[in-house]
């Protein structure tokens, strides 16, 4: 499975509503993610690893969602090295922006 796939599983997994880069007019509980860049680990000259590294924002007018603790469930159970949540309070929107930086081998 690619790493693409993988990340829109777990998110799924999470909550029903996922997007890649934008998502538009959305009201209820949703995230969106997008690639950030790459880690890569070189022994010998060559590339011994490489990590994708992902933005995962879930988004919400909830006061104590579940979905962020589901969130780094779904991330540990899959094997992916997470970093986060920075809490953001949009005062315009009312809207309530967890993000994260996920990293899938």
């Amino acid at each position: 499975m690619n790493y693409c796939k993988k990340v829109i599983h777990v998110l799924l997994s999470c909550c029903d509503a996922v997007y890649h880069n934008e998502a538009n007019q959305e009201k209820g509980n949703y995230i969106i993610w997008h690639e950030v860049g790459v880690n890569s680990m070189y022994a010998d000259n060559s590339r011994a690893e490489k990590a994708d590294r992902i933005a995962v924002d879930f988004f919400t007018k909830e006061e104590f969602p579940d979905i962020p603790e589901k969130l780094e469930r779904a991330f540990s159970c899959h094997g992916m090295a997470f970093q986060g949540p920075e809490i953001i309070y949009h005062e315009i929107t009312k809207v309530k922006q967890y993000a994260y930086t996920i990293e899938v081998i």
